[in-house]
């Protein structure tokens, strides 16, 4: 089993108290032929509720993707504090990035192995229009570390 550390950050257009949250967050997965698969550690969440959240993704060269699965929406009230939303199930949060060196973080992980900067999406609603489908998205940035501890 490895151990990836990683921060996320929430994009300008979440206001400003998300704005400038920084959340940590651990991934432990077992890696199998290009594709991982494993627990999400999320502080914020745990506090808040005990079932797992799972991850599942892949590597193909310098590109990861990734998809963390929430049992429960979690949303965010005016102050920054997070919620469950119970009667709505499995958020996926889509994770996709690219391997950087250290000169290009921008969170300031501390030094260890292998980093990962990218974004993070949620489809937030998808409605369709007379002749197109609007979909809208809540979006962030993310990075990662393989831990070697």
């Amino acid at each position: 089993m490895k151990i990836w550390k990683g921060k996320y950050g929430f994009s300008e257009e979440h206001g400003d108290v998300l704005s400038t949250k920084t959340i940590q967050f651990e991934m432990h997965i077992d890696i199998k032929d290009g594709g991982f698969s494993g627990r999400f550690i999320d502080p914020e969440y745990s506090k808040i509720c005990e079932n797992e959240i799972k991850v599942n993704g892949f590597f193909e060269d310098d590109f990861i993707s990734f998809v963390v699965t929430y049992p429960f929406r979690k949303l965010y009230n005016l102050e920054g504090e997070p919620l469950l939303q119970r009667d709505k199930i499995d958020q996926e949060v889509t994770y996709y990035g690219e391997f950087i060196d250290d000169s290009q973080t921008e969170l300031s992980i501390e030094p260890a192995g292998k980093k990962i900067s990218g974004q993070w999406e949620i489809l937030e609603q998808a409605y369709f229009d007379v002749d197109r489908i609007n979909v809208i998205y809540s979006n962030g940035s993310f990075e990662l570390e393989e831990s070697l501890s």
